[in-house]
This record gives structure tokens, C-alpha cells and sequence, in this order.
């Protein structure tokens, strides 16, 4: 984690912190590796605003409750532009962020189902990769950086 990144996180979310390898469960940490991952399942990199930078997709732990929030870090010099991507309402401990590669996906399990939430698309479509996050062996959703404003569609395992 760069330094600059963790100081501004911590200020601009101080009731949060950054991501331990302890948050998550073991189980999950084994088949994430075990399927070619790391087992760091709060941490991911990637380009999400094509600006052809590294940029750091983070799940941040809520200090006196097991949710959180999926915060994106947009590279933007030696500074960071923090943009809150949704508010994490299962346990960090079972939950997951990863980096998807640019496409079009869609549409989802569950379109039509209900209302769709905010920002949720029935087919999605981006050149620049995308932040994919869930609970591992459940469904999840795909968010890509679109006109400046985080989208999303339902996925599956």
C-alpha cells in the first residue's frame, strides 16, 4: 500500500481502516489461492479510469462492525482521488474485490426481477477494466467507471 494512499484514506474515512489479512476468513483464503488468487481479497489493482495508471480498488473494514465500504483510489499524480463505489452491507470476513477485464456483461441474474438499484444496468459495456466485488461462491457485482459515475451489473460464480 503506498504510504500517500493509506494517509489519505485514513483521513478521508477515519471511522475505517485499510484491509488486514486477517479480515477475511481462512477458508475463503485458501480458495481464492487455491484458485490461482493471492489471498489478499480486500486489495485490487488495475486501471479503472483508463488513464493508463494503477489504480487500488480497497475494501475498508468499519472499525466497530463487521461491514465496510468498496472505495476505489484513483491515481492522480502523488495524490489519490478516493471515490465510494457502495457501502459493504455483508461481513468483510466472507467478501471479496477483484479486478475485471474490459467488456460487455450482462445482463444479470436478477434483472427484472425487481426495481433495479441505483446505478445498476441491465448490460454494462467499458473499455477500461472494472472492479468486481461479492461474497466468493455467491453472486457479486461488476462496477465499471462510467462518465465519471460508478455502474454495475449482477454476476454470478
Amino acid at each position: 500500500m503506498p504510504p500517500s494512499l493509506a494517509t489519505q484514506t485514513a483521513t478521508t474515512y477515519p471511522g475505517h481502516r485499510l484491509p488486514r489479512g486477517d479480515d477475511q476468513d481462512a477458508y475463503n483464503v485458501r480458495y481464492n489461492m487455491k484458485h490461482g488468487g493471492s489471498g489478499c481479497l480486500g486489495v485490487a489493482t488495475g486501471d479503472f479510469d483508463g488513464d493508463k495508471r494503477r489504480d487500488v480498488a480497497l475494501l475498508l473494514t468499519t472499525r466497530d462492525k463487521p461491514d465496510g465500504l468498496l472505495v476505489v483510489a484513483l491515481r492522480r499524480g502523488t495524490q489519490w482521488l478516493l471515490e465510494l463505489v457502495e457501502t459493504v452491507e455483508d461481513p468483510i470476513s466472507s467478501a471479496y474485490v477483484g479486478t475485471v477485464e474490459p467488456g460487455e456483461y450482462g445482463p444479470g441474474p436478477f434483472w427484472g426481477e425487481s426495481p433495479p438499484r441505483p446505478n445498476e444496468m441491465e448490460v454494462i459495456k467499458s473499455k477500461t477494466e472494472g472492479v468486481v466485488t461479492g461474497m466468493l461462491e455467491s453472486t457479486g457485482r461488476y462496477y465499471f467507471r462510467l462518465n465519471g459515475k460508478w455502474r454495475f451489473v449482477w454476476i454470478s460464480d
